[in-house]
């Protein structure tokens, strides 16, 4: 009986000490994985202050400021992109759950998968997807002037003249605001004026295609058919389903 109980007491020490020395030492555990997207360049841009390149990894809380006569596509993965115009500022938080952004000038296209809910601020509106839906869009700010336009998808532009719900082919401009008139969806997308700034995300997407046409075939294959990129000719630039 004696040979048992110091064989019990013995076994408790032995697995006691184990413990401690794994306290001592520290047990290594898995980490969460980081979210990060990849950018492509023509040009010159800035990332956080430094000199960017193309292939660069993007993380979440980072600044993209792209150079005059540059353009920049930044790839999150899982089907979802963001074009930016030259003189774009863009500052990012993402993670692989949800997609935010601050556009304090320039112009964004963004090509959104269902499943990721996505928030963007300017200056006197923000943006809110409806994450149910794939969603294709185009956001402006110029001198305080924010413009929408909706490709694909619905949106949300909340600001201080109230809330409008955007569909497919309606537009949002909030330059009205300064006449005491409040801002309201349009849905003539054939007036040149309105497409003329939304051609230069066109000659970005020309230019930066070949980085992107060979990646991710499957995952584009998803969104029920192919992503089209047009030249900056076309006053139409994009995307089939």
């Amino acid at each position: 009986m004696n040979h048992i109980r110091r064989s019990i007491a013995l076994s408790m020490i032995i697995a006691s000490l184990h413990l401690s020395l794994g306290s001592a030492l520290g047990t290594p555990r898995a980490e969460a994985s980081v979210a990060t997207g990849i950018m492509s360049l023509a040009g010159t841009a800035t990332v956080d202050g430094s000199l960017a390149t193309s292939g660069q990894t993007i993380f979440s809380g980072s600044r993209i400021s792209v150079d005059a006569g540059s353009r920049s596509i930044v790839d999150l993965g899982k089907r979802t992109r963001l074009l930016l115009s030259a003189e774009t500022a863009l500052s990012l938080d993402f993670s692989s759950t949800q997609l935010a952004a601050l556009l304090e000038k320039g112009v964004v296209r963004a090509f959104i998968a269902a499943g990721l809910p996505v928030t963007i601020r300017t200056a006197g509106e923000e943006l809110v997807t409806d994450a149910s839906q794939p969603s294709v869009f185009s956001v402006s700010v110029d001198e305080g002037v924010t413009k929408v336009l909706v490709e694909a998808g619905k949106i949300e532009v909340r600001g201080l003249d109230g809330l409008h719900a955007l569909g497919a082919g309606q537009t949002f401009v909030n330059s009205s605001r300064d006449q005491g008139e409040p801002a309201a969806p349009q849905n003539n997308l054939t007036g040149r004026q309105k497409f003329g700034l939304f051609a230069a995300i066109g000659a970005a997407a020309a230019i930066l295609a070949a980085t992107l046409l060979g990646r991710d075939k499957e995952e584009e294959q998803q969104f029920g058919g192919c992503v089209i990129i047009l030249s900056g000719t076309n006053p139409n630039p994009g995307i089939c389903f």
